[in-house]
């Protein structure tokens, strides 16, 4: 006997479910998507197109297909829940978990199209059968609805189902390239002998892949939560609840702020999008929520019962206990993974401006001893701030600028040094050889007043006695300043400024260099006796008495009456 082809609703029902509730083509086309994935179709084409009709979007799979039985006991039965029919909550082969458990999703169709033609082969039955259900006959009918139905004789081998929007209630072009991304958004399906492909009206046919959903994403980090590596991320409690639901999926940072229709995560059960991207009540004051997107299979949630998914599949309800343990932990993971992209980014920005500047941060500031160092950190990690909106050529600037100020060895240029001293002491210093950098200081000293005196002297205080003397026999080192015109500068004040260059000098050679050559340098350093503030002073000293050699004079000897 032939089945009673007929649907049975109130009429108001195809209103609330339908047209209410799917307005979007992306939705309503993903039911049909979802019912050929339960039909074990391998292979299914959303195809946008136009005929002597007008514009239609087709569905083609080549799933098991429908007899005449299905029609009228599975297709057109509103609010049929497959998965309590089939007890095993898998598809007629056995291979796949069915994804469709409402049975109102053909009603969403007439959400974006008033014409539904359905064609439908049962494998191996041998006949095509076609139906067509018209939208406002459905309404005025008395809630008993009688759709054109016909068969036809098929080839036995060839199956699945062909469904047909016509009459489109839209007014702007449908772009398959905007319909292939948002349908990579609303499915998560990691069966691989599933594809899924676009077709425009010029037969170009596009598939549609995972990865469709960054299309236009330069993504710049990522956090896999099955990669054992995020609990140091997130922390052991969070990781143990991602471990014990078995929640998989990705966070993504893009390298720029997202626009709003690919910011925040979606949430996915059983290969279909059950929850809009959102950040699950996290704080969204964290620059880091600009720049986040991501897809997470939260299977487990498709289990609890009484249903926590929304009927259009775009929200959960979070009131429920599970769900809402659910969004506890989704935020703490969040607000983690937010801090863990201001590090990565902060690091990755330094990383640059340090390749684009020939410079490396962190030997720099290791080279100042002073506070200073501490305040040069600062600068730097502000200008790596993953908040700064410094361009690439303004932070540049800066740093330049900054180096001039503060050179790498700060501590020793900004003392303003004597030339020869830096030269002598600078190799040294920068290897932390505190103690040898004074030492060849010293010497270049030694090899100056030698220079000057014009004579060599053996022992290093003789030759400082002599050559400052104040006997008329040595170098004079301020007598020059008495002959400038005006000068105030008396003779005593001259003798004064002599003997001063002769104590420090002779200073110099028995409270340093003697010390150095006669104790051990490692127990100088490590019990303080001698640092690399010691060092500077020497070295600054040193350079003092060096520039008041180079302005002196040689004396003569005075005539004896």
């Amino acid at each position: 006997m032939v089945p009673d082809i007929v649907l049975r609703f109130e009429p108001s029902t195809v209103g609330h479910l339908g047209s209410n509730m799917y307005s979007h083509l992306p939705n309503a086309v993903a039911e049909l998507i979802a019912n050929a994935y339960d039909a074990d179709a391998k292979v299914v084409v959303v195809k946008v197109g136009a005929d002597e009709l007008g514009d239609f979007v087709s569905v083609i799979d080549n799933g098991h297909g429908m007899s005449l039985e299905d029609l009228a006991s599975k297709y057109l039965r509103i609010g049929r829940n497959r998965r309590n029919e089939l007890q095993t909550g898998m598809s007629e082969s056995g291979q796949r978990k069915v994804s469709g458990k409402k049975g109102i999703g053909k009603l969403a169709l007439f959400g974006v199209g008033h014409l539904v033609e359905v064609v439908t082969s049962r494998r191996e039955s041998g006949a095509l059968h076609r139906v067509s259900l018209d939208y406002e006959k459905m309404l005025s009918s008395e809630g008993e609805y009688r759709p054109d139905v016909n068969s036809s004789p098929r080839d036995s081998q060839r199956h699945g189902t062909q469904i047909t929007i016509r009459r489109l209630v839209r007014s702007s072009p449908i772009r398959t390239d905007d319909l292939r991304r948002s349908l990579a958004r609303l499915f998560d399906y990691g069966d691989s002998t599933f594809r899924l492909f676009v077709e425009n009206k010029r037969g170009d046919k596009v598939e549609v892949t995972k990865e469709a959903r960054l299309d236009g994403i330069s993504s710049q980090f990522e956090w896999g939560l099955e990669d054992p590596r995020l609990e140091d991320v997130v922390g052991p409690t969070n990781w143990s609840f991602i471990s014990a639901q078995e929640i998989k999926g990705r966070i993504i940072s893009a390298a720029s702020p997202l626009d709003g229709t690919n910011r925040g995560v979606a949430l996915y059960a059983s290969g279909r999008l059950i929850n809009e991207p959102e950040f699950f009540g996290a704080s969204e004051s964290s620059h880091a929520f600009s720049y986040l997107t991501g897809f997470i299979d939260v299977s487990y949630l498709d289990e609890v019962k009484p249903d926590v998914i929304a009927t259009d599949r775009r929200a959960i309800n979070w009131e429920a206990e599970e769900p809402s343990e659910l969004r506890v932990v989704l935020a703490a993971v969040l607000r983690a993974i937010a801090l863990d992209w201001r590090k990565s980014r902060r690091d990755r920005q330094k990383e640059r401006a340090e390749q684009r500047t020939g410079t490396n941060f962190v030997e720099w500031t290791s080279t100042l001893r002073g506070p200073e160092s501490a305040a040069l950190q600062s600068i730097l990690q502000t200008i790596a701030e993953p908040e700064s909106r410094l361009s690439n050529e303004a932070q540049d600037k800066i740093i330049d600028d900054l180096k001039s100020i503060a050179p790498e060895y700060a501590d020793l240029h900004w003392r303003h040094m004597h030339d020869s001293i830096k030269v002598a002491a600078l190799d040294e210093y920068k290897a932390g050889r505190y103690i040898d950098a004074v030492d060849e200081a010293i010497k270049r000293y030694i090899s100056e007043v030698h220079l000057r005196l014009g004579r060599e002297i053996a022992e290093a205080s003789s030759l400082m006695d002599q050559a400052f003397s104040e006997n008329g026999q040595g170098i004079s080192v301020f007598a020059k300043y008495r002959e400038v015109s005006g000068s105030r500068i008396t003779e005593s004040t001259v003798r004064n400024v002599q003997k001063g260059q002769r104590l420090l000098s002779g200073g110099v050679i028995s409270g340093v260099r003697n010390l150095l050559d006669h104790q051990e340098k490692r127990w100088l350093l490590e019990n303080g006796a001698f640092t690399d503030q010691d060092c500077l002073d020497i070295l600054s000293t040193l350079s003092h008495l060096l520039r008041r050699l180079e302005g002196s004079t040689q004396q003569n000897p005075r005539p004896q009456r």
